[in-house]
């Protein structure tokens, strides 16, 4: 039911009333199943905090009253809360008590009370005289009163009895006051429920039996109200946000689906007649009889219905909220963290501590205001001064003839669109019509994607896109602690609908001759990588080039002209459609930005790739790949070095001469000038220089600063190629400060929390590179790396003892996740190999990566001169093309494609015939340890670890002492110390199945003893796997926890105790 229903057609409100007597988990989600189809707003009293947290998980949960502390003396007492329909959830403004919530919803203002008989008379009188506070009234009390008061009203209510007479007297009071009447219930005797309203509010009220909700002894108020229909929806600018908590609900996706179901029958027939329109006249050329005004007309009209559709099931079913009133609300978030969180939550609660602190912007000029100051800066940054590169008034790319070139079937595929949903990471923000991709992922079962598939379908003929997907929203982001709105970087979000159409466009533009690029170009483009790029700069240095500068623009993307990108395209033999679609989605585009929480008017973008398109780095890559042509007009044909190489923006040329370079940077200053972009001269570089060289001049700027390391693709370059011990240096004083930061902001996390935060944070900053500066460390000791453990010493003549300070953090990191002292088992435990194995797994993977890179990637055209010439010391790419572990893998691959691999490796089906590399690694690490003669780690068996990680499962037990048990127990120093009171000999595991099985077999459950007797190890199992490592293997962890318990207290020094 809408809102607009409650206004319009005076439709009552209908309020549950129920003294629970104690509400379960159970009970609550049967009362909560029943509330969506019976009422509007629900009070349950009296819920005695059984269930805190789960309440309040609920999408119909609006607010309770607080949980006081556990009580010494029984159960708690008391307890209210309060269930709302979506739908009123954004009109309603509350407040509660630890006995009362007072609602505020269509300008009526409703108390809900729970006042017990032990409650004193003057707190009792203060629930019937305290104002309630209303957003949109003055503070007065409220309208209705309602709830269990526990006060008998006589002859007031038709009862026989009047008790007690205080409490009688202070409704009569109110009654008289008020001006309030008591009402009285259409069915039933009212004895301590009741109900005061004023005389304006229709309100009727009845008893009903609740057995089938709950088991209490108190019947259920069934309340009903005609609002005040005095609401101005008209006057409220700020745009509501959907709540997408519900949607982790399946009966809420579910009923989301059907909703929107329903909504799109009404232009379902429109948009399949209109696309069997417009496909007829495609295929029969017919296409100019439709204007460019009449094509826009058809996609806006139909993306309107669909985003119509969307935002109204999402506002029915999960109701929407404020921002602003979020923002002024106490942060709950902590709060709503339980003890025992998931790795999901604690990571949120990780980067929402690391956040820094909202900065309120400033203006530059003190006469206009921040919004204002805003609005000129990016008007300044997105206006096109110059007169050749500014769109014409009438396009010559849309509303033209043209045949279709896209295989829509091939290219738009429904199963397509779901992965992109289902892959897209939900902490990204929607657009400005508040669609997110939990939304649309919710909404995947339902016609969404018929509908969706239409409209791409119809865009794609008629060369047109919606006018919505025009706009965007700028998030200004700060990057030092200045408040002006030059220093901040912008963030810019477009629409979901646009993002998934063009994620489905860029399928087909990969596949388009007009979009393939020079060799040179490496960025966003498969078969390339920032490493291929980062070493064939490393090795173009070693073989001669000890010069070379780098560039930078200023504003790349924002200054881009996008009606020469177009010509650009077409003399690239771009297809029409493609040419149309593009200036469609690129020209006529504007922003809204947001400053200090409000949103400012539009600012046209006359120049720039639009920010945050999916298609942008690609249009960017095709705007410069002329550059990288004129760039490679030098390049030394017998050398096969390459002259310039391009990532994105970040460009680069290198030489053996200054001469070379110069005519490199006039090129370059020339290209610039021809294509509206500017040099950021104080960030460019020239390496290997030194101040007596001639200087290299930028015409239009300077001389190129000189500079001895410049960091290339995050790694510090020099004249002699990657410093590979200055970027160890930095990355471990990195890594290290992030690993400080986890130890300070997680104190309370588990083992499995800590391990995920070390491999998000931390191992995540180690690994980039890791694979080079294996190769790179080979040189010198080529036999390293093979065993499972390596060992490095600071006297090593080899360079791994540069990895020293590496593994000194992953062993600090390693005691403070286990919460134990490091050993060999600790890493089998956690599936985490030392640093040298680490980084051979990561060349193992850049060798394959390597080995399967585009066949036009510069660092190919190097590889056969590279490994047949003289390997220098610093020489990395020769020993990349192979790595022993590709070739043990292939050769398993092969035997597990011919279904001949026995046995079934872990995490292998019987009925995979791929062997994926990383699994392969991760298992032969596990192997090598258990292959070192470890007994403690034969216990540890394939079922017992996680599938993605690869841990075991002990590590991540929620209960800390439970947790410290069972990895001591692991590590065969369970109990360490002490005594066994039985043979009198210093404790040791194997005593358990010896001395204590008897006793631990009479206390355990029936049903964990008879699995054990019943369970025969499999072969190679060691001869004294007991009863607890059952007890582990199995995850029977409640009878665990009662083990070592009894055995800590059978292993205290107490001479006089006996085993009864």
């Amino acid at each position: 039911m809408t809102l607009m229903i409650f206004l319009m057609n005076n439709t009552p409100i209908r309020i549950g009333y129920l003294n629970c007597r104690g509400l379960s988990a159970a009970s609550f989600d049967t009362i909560a199943s029943y509330v969506p189809s019976l009422f509007d707003i629900f009070i349950c009293s009296e819920t005695w905090y059984q269930a805190p947290s789960y309440y309040s998980s609920h999408p119909l949960f609006l607010c309770s009253s607080p949980t006081p502390p556990p009580s010494t003396t029984g159960r708690q007492h008391g307890g209210i809360l309060c269930l709302i329909s979506p739908t009123l959830r954004r009109h309603c403004t509350f407040s509660f008590t630890s006995l009362s919530i007072d609602l505020s919803i269509l300008n009526t203002s409703i108390r809900a009370l729970y006042l017990p008989p032990s409650l004193p008379l003057l707190e009792f009188s203060s629930f019937f005289s305290r104002p309630i506070h209303s957003s949109s009234q003055s503070s007065s009390l409220p309208d209705i009163f309602l709830g269990d008061i526990n006060v008998r009203l006589g002859s007031l209510s038709m009862d026989t009895l009047s008790r007690p007479a205080e409490r009688k007297q202070v409704i009569i009071n109110t009654l008289s006051a008020g001006p309030y009447f008591l009402s009285l219930p259409s069915s039933g005797l009212a004895k301590n429920h009741h109900v005061l309203t004023r005389s304006s509010t229709n309100f009727t009220w009845c008893y009903r039996d609740a057995s089938f909700l709950t088991r209490t002894d108190h019947q259920l108020m069934d309340c009903s109200f005609v609002p005040h229909s005095q609401v101005d929806l008209g006057n409220d600018s700020e745009a509501f946000r959907i709540n997408l908590k519900p949607l982790q609900h399946l009966a809420i996706r579910s009923e989301l689906c059907a909703c929107f179901n329903l909504c799109a029958d009404e232009f379902s027939q429109y948009s399949q007649d209109q696309l069997a329109v417009v496909e007829h006249c495609s295929k029969a050329g017919l296409l100019d009889q439709f204007g460019l005004q009449e094509r826009q007309d058809i996609v806006d009209y139909l993306d309107k219905c669909i985003v119509n559709a969307i935002t109204t099931s999402a506002e029915e079913v999960c109701g929407t909220y404020k921002p602003s009133v979020m923002r002024a609300t106490a942060d709950q978030f902590w709060s709503s963290i339980p003890d025992a969180p998931s790795v999901s939550d604690a990571i949120r609660a990780f980067k929402r501590a690391s956040r820094s602190k909202t900065v309120t912007l400033t203006s530059r000029n003190p006469d206009i205001s921040p919004a204002d100051d805003a609005v000129a800066h990016f008007t300044k940054v997105f206006s096109q001064s110059n007169p050749a590169f500014q769109a014409p008034r009438v396009s010559p790319y849309r509303g033209v003839s043209f045949p279709s070139e896209v295989d829509f079937d091939v290219f738009f595929k429904k199963e397509d669109l779901a992965l992109f949903w289902e892959r897209y990471p939900t902490h990204v923000a929607g657009g400005m019509d508040g669609i997110h991709v939990r939304l649309l992922r919710a909404l995947s079962d339902s016609v969404l994607v018929d509908r969706l598939m239409e409209l791409y379908h119809l865009c794609l003929l008629l060369g047109v896109t919606p006018t919505s997907w025009n706009r965007s929203t700028i998030f200004p982001l700060p990057k030092r602690d200045e408040t002006t709105i030059d220093t901040f970087r912008p963030i810019s979000l477009t629409l979901m609908l646009r993002r998934s159409f063009e994620k489905l466009l860029l399928k087909y533009l990969g596949h388009s001759p007009a979009f393939w690029l020079h060799p040179t170009q490496a960025g966003f483009r498969r078969g390339f990588s920032t490493l291929t790029h980062a070493l064939v700069a490393h090795e173009s240095a070693i073989m001669g080039y000890k010069y070379r500068i780098f560039f930078d623009f200023a504003q790349a993307y924002d200054t881009v002209p996008v009606p020469l990108l177009l010509q650009k395209l077409k003399e690239r033999n771009a297809s029409p459609q493609i040419l149309s679609l593009v200036d469609a989605l690129f020209l006529g585009t504007s922003s809204t930005i947001v400053v200090n929480g409000q949103q400012t008017q539009a600012v046209p973008l006359e120049r720039g790739l639009f920010q945050g398109s999916l298609l942008s780095p690609l249009l960017f890559d095709v705007f410069i790949d002329d550059l990288a042509s004129l760039l490679d007009e030098d390049t030394d044909i017998q050398s096969r070095l390459p002259r310039g190489l391009l990532f994105a923006d970040d460009i680069t040329a290198g030489s053996d001469q200054l001469s070379d370079l110069q005519v490199s940077a006039n090129k370059m200053s020339a290209w610039a000038v021809q294509n509206g972009m500017i040099f950021n001269l104080g960030k460019c570089g020239l390496v290997g220089a030194s101040p007596e060289d001639p200087e290299v001049i930028l015409p239009g700027y300077g001389p190129i600063p000189i500079v001895e390391s410049y960091t290339y693709l995050g790694f510090p370059y020099e004249s002699k190629g990657i410093n590979f011990e200055t970027h160890l240096t930095s990355v471990t004083a990195k890594a290290q400060r992030t690993l400080d930061i986890c130890m300070r902001n997680s104190l309370r996390w588990n083992a499995g929390i800590r391990l995920a935060f070390y491999r998000t944070f931390v191992r995540s900053q180690m690994d980039y590179g890791a694979g080079l500066i294996y190769h790179w460390i080979m040189q010198g000791r080529p036999e390293a790396g093979t065993l499972p453990f390596p060992r490095i010493s600071a006297n090593d003549t080899s360079r791994f003892h540069l990895l020293l300070p590496l593994q000194a953090l992953q062993e600090s990191a390693l005691v403070w996740i286990l919460e134990h002292d490091r050993s060999t088992l600790s890493h089998y435990l956690l599936a985490m190999p030392v640093i040298t194995t680490r980084f051979s797994n990561l060349a193992c993977l850049l060798t394959r990566h390597f080995n399967k890179m585009n066949a036009r990637n510069p660092l190919v055209t190097l590889q056969h001169r590279l490994f047949y010439s003289p390997r220098t010391g610093d020489r990395v790419s020769p020993y990349c093309r192979k790595h022993q572990d590709m070739t043990r893998w292939k050769s398993v691959n092969r035997l597990c494609e011919a279904g001949r691999l026995d046995p079934i490796p872990p995490g292998l089906t019987p009925e995979s015939r791929y062997y994926p590399l990383r699994l392969w690694l991760r298992n032969k690490f596990l192997d090598d340890i258990r292959a070192t003669g470890s007994i403690m780690a034969q216990y540890i068996v394939p079922s017992m670890r996680r599938r993605m990680t690869g841990a075991c499962q002990s590590v991540f037990l929620h209960s800390r002492r439970l947790r410290k048990n069972a990895i001591a127990w692991h590590h065969n120093n369970f109990a360490q110390g002490s005594t066994c009171t039985i043979c009198k000999e210093r404790f040791h595991q194997v005593h358990v199945s010896r001395c204590y099985n008897a006793h631990l077999i009479n206390r355990l459950p029936a049903r964990v003893v008879q699995a054990y007797r019943n369970y025969h190890p499999p072969p190679g199992t060691p001869s004294n796997f007991g009863i607890v490592d059952f007890m582990i293997r199995f995850k029977y962890y409640s009878a665990l926890s009662t083990c070592f318990g009894l055995l800590e207290l059978w292993l205290r020094p107490r001479s006089n105790y006996a085993y009864q």
